[in-house]
């Protein structure tokens, strides 16, 4: 009966570590996952961008404008709406919380921001909003599945 309950006490400690913060090799996977995503839209490189989004039929993007199924989708509203390095402007984020649900998912939210500069006034206009990532570890690296952003 003791192994029993010490069984059971040694599960109910282990699921009720999820929905905490992340351990910090997770968490410093997603972060660099990120960093590379910033980079990449900094670079004028929207494919690099891409790739920390699951290319699949499945990847869930939301915004105001509506929402997008499938990566090859969700790559083309961005060439559409910025077509060049100049209308991609510098990209920031700030994270709110990266929380870890199970072994294989995570939830990063935050906030994110575009700075631009105005060819005609030659003045900065930022533009943010906020977004909700949902991860997912496939193949043993973390792929934004769902997008939720305004």
């Amino acid at each position: 009966m003791k192994i029993f309950s010490l069984f059971i006490g040694l599960c109910l400690y282990s699921v009720s570590g999820y929905g905490q913060s992340l351990p910090v090799l997770e968490e410093v996977n997603i972060r660099e996952r990120l960093a590379y995503q910033l980079k990449s839209w900094n670079n004028g490189d929207l494919k690099g961008f891409m790739d920390v989004y699951w290319n699949h039929d499945s990847l869930l993007f939301i915004t105001a404008n509506g929402v997008k199924k499938g990566w090859k989708s969700v790559l083309e509203s961005y060439q559409k709406a910025f077509p060049t390095k100049e209308a991609m402007g510098e990209l920031g984020f700030e994270y709110y919380q990266i929380r870890q649900i199970t072994p294989h998912d995570a939830v990063v939210s935050g906030k994110w921001s575009v700075k631009k500069i105005s060819q005609e006034s030659k003045k900065e206009d930022t533009k943010s909003g906020f977004f909700t990532l949902r991860f997912q570890k496939i193949d043993k690296q973390w792929f934004i599945i769902s997008d939720h952003t305004n």
